[in-house]
């Protein structure tokens, strides 16, 4: 009934511009309702016959001129002279740039590029022209974003504080939302902590909600739960989120990133023990719309972008706790064959995603000695030192995971120790806070890492060091608290698990993961507390500051030492910038703050 009370309106409209807020109020609520390649389409089409902003053909050649003079107009053109263009004020081209700027959000949610390119730079150019909006913020954002993609990280963050400035300085709340959700996952992650981008989310979040745009609000909340997912944070708190999310998009009609959320639901859900892990559902997942939706609903192909990434991630991650690296290896092949994943530059789809590719090769050939899959890894190693040298250092911890996982496999049995001081380094990445490494503790790493470490010593004849890493890990296991995962390491590992060193380190180490980040969640009723999105469902058990205490966890019967004596983090190919001495003395590191 609203839509054909919309189009009503929009014919008895007598020029264009009384049509305009009517078309982008419907294009806003096509997308809302998961409808966003129809969404798309509907802008797209107006503003070519309404605006003439959009090219109805040679879309690729704009696309080329305008961004060779865009990028000339940021060489020439110091921020101070950006930030002080009169501020836009004609009416149309205000509605224009809210058009353009609703074709860049549900393009850009659909992987529907060459939109919002065009929407992109067009909406760049009418900034330049006419003045600076809110919704200049937005184009700035995207072109951070595809500044990312280029490999140009310092020019991403500087649009990106481009974007919040303007923001800023037009008291923007409409766009605030969109902005305060790209600029976080696709620029800041890459050299700030998640705690910093949960900021910006949780304030994006309140803005969205403030003017009533509930998606961009939804997809904060969203992107908060999956930083707090990926980083270890409680998995039961975690599930309870993520199904909290479900219930409030249902309240709010807003299904647009329904299909994500369930897949976080199943994957938890599974490693938190409340449903078996079915394998042949595992290995059937993607080949369907329902093994996607679980239900019969059928879905376009470039909706399906996050739900299949998400999904597959998970179960593979699954796989790799497991050991089934062959069935590992099937979902990674179906991913790269169904999704290219330079379509998104974030930290967590390029970074968890090749993470567990190059796990998957670790383990595939330990089992069959097969080259391809060391080759596998070898380039996914230098993928990640690239990223440390030209993205940023916030994936230090992946990167020396991988690291730990190719010398475990190319370095003579005679030189354990220089393997055993890369796993250290690993897992130090994965639980310090401190300098140099950037990492804000993640347990679910930590243990998968000590894990590995662990059967790398047991497979050299180290029983005695390589319980010492099981014990590490079945506590980094149990304060994730994935209880199927749990139970199966204590069923293969039980012999080798020192008991008392156990209750000592959950003695010593009580805390959950950092609170100061959250788990994001919407309200279930009226209740300001409630509505509160900086509530948190986790509690620290130390009023100490993140970063304030270096405890010393020591593993291996060494001595501590804190992750902030000034190792370069530099990396090259072959990770000659780090030190391989006798690695007996060297510890892993723990804020459990």
């Amino acid at each position: 009934a609203g839509y054909k009370l919309g189009d009503e309106l929009c014919k008895h409209s007598k020029t264009s511009i009384d049509a305009l807020p009517t078309i982008i109020s419907k294009a806003v609520a096509l997308s809302t309702e998961n409808k966003r390649t129809q969404s798309i389409e509907f802008a797209v089409q107006a503003a070519q016959s309404m605006l003439g902003e959009y090219p109805k053909r040679g879309v690729v050649w704009t696309i080329i001129k305008e961004l060779v003079w865009i990028k000339s107009y940021f060489r020439r053109h110091k921020d101070k002279d950006i930030l002080e263009m009169p501020l836009m004020t004609d009416a149309k081209h205000l509605l224009s740039m809210q058009l353009l700027g609703q074709i860049i959000s549900s393009a850009l949610q659909n992987a529907r590029v060459t939109e919002w390119l065009v929407a992109t730079v067009k909406s760049i150019r009418i900034t330049i022209k006419h003045g600076i909006c809110e919704h200049s913020a937005l184009a700035f954002t995207l072109w951070g974003l595809l500044s990312v993609g280029l490999g140009d990280s310092k020019g991403a963050t500087r649009l990106a504080n481009l974007a919040t400035s303007i923001l800023e300085r037009t008291n923007g709340e409409s766009t605030k939302g969109f902005v305060y959700i790209v600029c976080p996952t696709t620029v800041f992650r890459w050299n700030e902590s998640s705690t910093f981008c949960m900021d910006y989310m949780h304030r994006g979040y309140h803005a969205a909600m403030g003017c009533g745009d509930i998606e961009s609000g939804c997809l904060c909340v969203l992107a908060c739960n999956i930083h707090a997912c990926n980083d270890g944070y409680p998995a039961d708190k975690v599930y309870t989120a993520f199904k909290m999310q479900d219930d409030e998009m249902k309240l709010y009609n807003a299904g647009g990133n329904k299909h994500i959320t369930v897949q976080f639901r199943i994957g938890l859900s599974m490693l938190l023990g409340h449903k078996p892990i079915d394998w042949d559902e595992i290995d059937r997942f993607g080949d369907t719309d329902r093994s996607i939706t679980e239900s019969d609903e059928v879905l376009d192909e470039k909706e399906i972008m996050y739900p299949l990434i998400y999904g597959y991630n998970l179960r593979t991650l699954i796989c790799i706790l497991f050991s089934k690296f062959e069935l590992a290896e099937r979902l990674c092949k179906k991913l790269q064959q169904k999704i290219n994943l330079n379509q998104d530059p974030s930290y967590e789809v390029q970074t968890s995603t090749y993470m567990y590719i190059g796990l998957m090769s670790a383990g595939m050939y330990r089992r069959t000695k097969r080259n391809k899959h060391l080759r596998s890894l070898r380039k996914l190693n230098q993928l990640f030192v690239k990223f440390c040298n030209t993205k940023g250092k916030s994936c230090t911890n992946r990167t020396l995971i991988l690291r730990a996982e190719l010398k475990s496999l190319t370095t003579p049995s005679r030189d354990w120790r220089k393997v055993k001081r890369a796993y250290d380094l690993a897992i130090t990445a994965t639980t310090d806070l401190g300098e140099p490494f950037k990492s804000i503790g993640h347990p679910n790493e930590a243990g998968l890492t000590s894990e590995l470490a662990g059967n790398y010593l047991l497979g050299i004849g180290q029983p005695k060091l390589a319980g010492q890493y099981f014990t590490s890990a079945m506590y980094f296991y149990q304060r994730w608290g994935v209880t199927a995962k749990v139970n199966h390491f204590q069923a293969h590992r039980k012999k080798y698990i020192d008991q008392n060193q156990l209750r000592e380190l959950h003695r010593s180490y009580p805390g959950a993961a950092p609170s100061s980040g959250g788990i994001v969640q919407f309200g279930m009723d009226n209740d300001s507390n409630q509505n509160d999105l900086a509530y948190s469902l986790i509690h620290s058990s130390t009023t100490q500051s993140p970063g304030s205490v270096t405890t010393t966890m020591t593993i291996g019967g060494g001595k501590g030492s804190s992750a902030k004596d000034g190792r370069s983090t530099n990396f090259s190919a072959g990770g000659e910038n780090f030190d391989d001495e006798d690695a007996d003395n060297v510890s892993v590191l723990s804020d459990m703050s």
